[in-house]
């Protein structure tokens, strides 16, 4: 191995990937405020009254990033002349991205929490469809894929949960059942948290178009 963690003599590398990889490897990580998603960073920013341009980063992030962030927020309608909306400093305290902090609470309104906590819970976790294995099973299913990806996402955990929660019906459904279950454990976790700030939740069962309309209020980008 290389490196000085434990070593006390010379000896051999193993590298498990190719010398081209290697050799296109950065001589560093970049910083993770140079990576992450500045969104929920920024948001605390305004909420303490000031600017991310005057506020006094140990290591300040590029500007490109700040900017893109700063304008997402502001189409979330978290953000208004550098300074936090009401909505903002509610979703401050959701613990999820603010764009899915935004979707639940736009459900919240239209009393369609659950379906959006399910699709909070697509887009948070890892892609349910095992892509090989639902190519290969595509001619026997009956579902379209409609016009967009988390809706055929929800359309295909909803069927596997009407068939039993199995591991032979995600299987037959071309899924994943390790994110199928990490999916559900997180609506039901978000459908909780939804409890606290939500003073009821009266569901009702939403159209495609109304679905559509609370995933333009996350993304509307």
């Amino acid at each position: 191995r290389a490196g000085r963690a434990g070593r006390t003599e010379a000896g051999q590398v193993f590298r498990l990937w190719t010398e081209s990889e290697q050799q296109g490897l950065l001589a560093q990580t970049p910083a993770e405020i140079n990576r992450i998603d500045l969104c929920n960073v920024l948001l605390s920013i305004f909420h303490w009254g000031t600017k991310p341009s005057n506020f006094g980063w140990y290591e300040k992030p590029p500007e490109a990033n700040t900017l893109k962030a700063t304008e997402l927020l502001r189409l979330l309608r978290l953000e208004k002349d550098d300074k936090i909306t009401e909505l903002g400093k509610k979703v401050l305290h959701f613990p999820l991205h603010p764009r899915l902090a935004v979707l639940l609470f736009k459900a919240k309104e239209e009393g369609m929490t659950e379906a959006a906590a399910a699709m909070a819970a697509l887009l948070a976790e890892r892609d349910i469809i095992d892509w090989p294995l639902f190519n290969k099973n595509m001619s026997n299913l009956s579902l379209e894929p409609g016009p967009s990806d988390v809706l055929h996402r929800l359309s295909l955990l909803r069927k596997f949960e009407n068939e039993g929660a199995t591991s032979k019906a995600a299987r037959n459904l071309g899924l994943r059942i390790s994110s199928l279950r990490e999916v559900r454990k997180s609506r039901a976790e978000i459908i909780k948290i939804c409890k606290a700030p939500f003073d009821s939740i009266v569901e009702r069962e939403g159209s495609e178009k109304q679905l559509l309309n609370l995933l333009f209020h996350a993304y509307p980008d």
